[in-house]
């Protein structure tokens, strides 16, 4: 239960993380509108720091909350390409660190600004807050290169209709599987238009843009069948991955370079300018943190579990009171050290809870249900669990379980290149070799680029927040960069595995399982020549020092 619940929710709030990961146009590289001279073109205040880790980081929204602006877990090329309207990946040049470092602004617009106003203003901070200098111009970015490989396979088309790929069901006329394999009938279909189809469908297979390099003018008739990324798992050996079917009809898609449209950083500074004095007191606040009225009672038995928010409501249903603190204190499902105190009916006993926001905030104002980000509405439950349940308790340092990265026998590559940006993407290495292919239970694979032993060890909790809870200290003693891939088992993946996972005392080294699960720390140690080390240091417990197990009535 506490898998499928925890999913549902995660899913939900996944939204958010989606639209933050590159909040520009969705054109690959599109220059904002002009704006009159009139525009409002500076925050009238703005909080800017750097992130702390948020477990998983969803709330990156960079775009207008109410009255508030909010951009939160954010590189700085996330920032440029909101302030100049490119996706992240076209901003480039700068120092080595510009990929990895994050950060949280909170900024007050002035009053009517509209989100096409923000990019003007996410300028000015940038450059005043950070020092930016930046230009405009072509420079060579990593795309893949869609090509012919020996002998073509595609049928040149005689129809008049406009090119299309469509999906193409099953035999039988019933409904896929959400992860088989699935076939599409490409009619007329151009490389242009194409490319542009393998760009939308390549998630997890591909890490850059693709541009057309074929050279073939004119449409095609042909079928594709592949299989998506996150459905290797279920598809096991029958699976086919898009290079291969790429392969099947006469194609292929190595990584590159090309000229794109890109803005070129010349310099920025790591750390902003600190926030003036009235800062705090400038920032509007958020909305009120608590619901205008809630009911809450005892599950029946046989009820369906689900967690939303619906518009300006909280409807949750057959929900075991743990799953609900969880959420509302932003603790890891995985990880059981950071709850303490808990009485076992909170794992077993079940809520169904409905609660509406309130209609307007402390000073007035009214609330719509899009002015609330991810961490208001855990504060609004955080209360009424407190409130309902007469919930007391406290954070206190108490030992847990965390680890030291340290070196066992190096296998990594130097850097090909120290002057790239230090990055980590969730796809294959240059050499498009694939091995959750072969294995479909290495359900993550990442391709790291220049990295240094301080910066993996920070990107480990970004990686594996299943298992890795807390920060990792790097006692390798390994200096300079490295290049590298890395592919392993997710807890969820294993069998048996989801929300609770393995036992928190040393979850990144789980044994191996027979199936061909390959958790985190073996697959450092075979692939890297790492080690990572448990060792016991204080961190922030939650502990409950009472609550009932009857909610206060109604």
């Amino acid at each position: 239960m506490m898998c499928m619940l925890s999913a549902v929710f995660v899913a939900f709030l996944s939204l958010s993380a989606a639209f933050a990961q590159d909040a520009a146009p969705a054109k690959d590289a599109a220059k904002p509108d002009e704006k009159p001279a009139t525009a409002p073109q500076h925050f009238e205040a703005a909080d800017v720091h750097a992130s702390t880790f948020d477990d998983p980081p969803f709330t990156q929204f960079g775009r207008l909350v109410g009255n508030r602006f909010i951009m939160l877990s954010a590189t700085l090329p996330q920032m440029i390409g909101l302030a100049y309207g490119y996706k992240s990946r076209f901003v480039t040049g700068g120092p080595v660190w510009v990929e990895m470092d994050r950060y949280d602004i909170i900024a007050k617009p002035p009053a009517g600004t509209t989100q096409a106003d923000v990019p003007l203003m996410m300028r000015a901070l940038l450059k005043e807050r950070f020092g930016l200098v930046e230009h405009e111009g072509l420079a060579p970015m990593p795309a893949h290169q869609l090509q012919v490989k020996g002998d073509l396979k595609l049928k040149p088309s005689t129809s008049d209709d406009p090119g299309n790929c469509s999906f193409k069901p099953p035999a039988g006329g019933g409904p896929p599987m959400p992860s088989a394999t699935i076939a599409f009938d490409c009619e007329n279909e151009t490389m242009a238009k194409f490319t542009d189809f393998v760009q939308a469908m390549g998630a997890g297979y591909i890490q850059a843009p693709v541009v057309d390099a074929t050279g073939l003018k004119g449409g095609y008739d042909f079928e594709f069948r592949f299989t998506p990324q996150q459905g290797q798992a279920y598809a096991g050996g029958n699976g086919v991955s898009l290079f291969d079917a790429l392969d099947k009809i006469g194609l292929k898609m190595p990584l590159g370079t090309s000229p794109r449209p890109a803005v070129i950083i010349d310099s920025v500074n790591e750390t902003p300018t600190p926030n003036p004095p009235d800062t705090e007191k400038l920032l509007p606040k958020p909305p009120a943190e608590h619901f205008d009225v809630a009911t809450i009672k005892p599950s029946q038995p046989g009820e369906g579990g689900r967690l939303m928010f619906r518009g300006d409501m909280l409807d949750a249903q057959n929900i075991p009171l743990k799953v609900l603190v969880v959420i509302a204190w932003n603790l890891s499902f995985q990880n059981s050290e950071q709850l303490a105190g808990a009485p076992s009916w909170m794992d077993t006993d079940k809520y169904d809870i409905m609660a509406k926001i309130a209609n307007d905030d402390a000073s007035g104002a009214p609330i719509r249900p899009g002015d609330l980000d991810i961490s208001v509405m855990r504060k609004m439950l955080e209360e009424l669990i407190a409130e309902r349940f007469h919930m007391k308790y406290h954070t206190e340092m108490r030992p847990v379980a965390t680890y030291t990265l340290v070196a066992a026998g190096e296998k990594m590559k130097r850097a090909a290149d120290p002057a790239e940006h230090m990055r980590c993407d969730e796809a294959p290495g240059p050499d498009g070799k694939d091995p959750r292919i072969a294995n479909p239970l290495l359900n993550k694979l990442y391709w790291c680029q220049n990295l240094t032993m301080d910066a993996l060890a920070k990107e480990l909790r970004f990686m594996a927040p299943d298992v890795i809870f807390y920060p990792v200290t790097n006692a390798t003693g390994l200096k300079g960069s490295y290049d590298f891939s890395l592919s392993f088992s997710t807890v969820r993946s294993g069998p048996g595995g989801g929300f609770g996972g393995p036992p928190p005392g040393d979850a990144a080294n789980q044994a191996s399982d027979p199936s061909g699960a390959v958790p985190l720390a073996d697959a450092l140690k075979s692939e890297l020549g790492l080690k990572l080390e448990k060792i016991m240091r204080d961190e922030p417990v939650l502990v409950i020092d009472h609550i009932d197990e009857q909610p206060e009535a109604n």
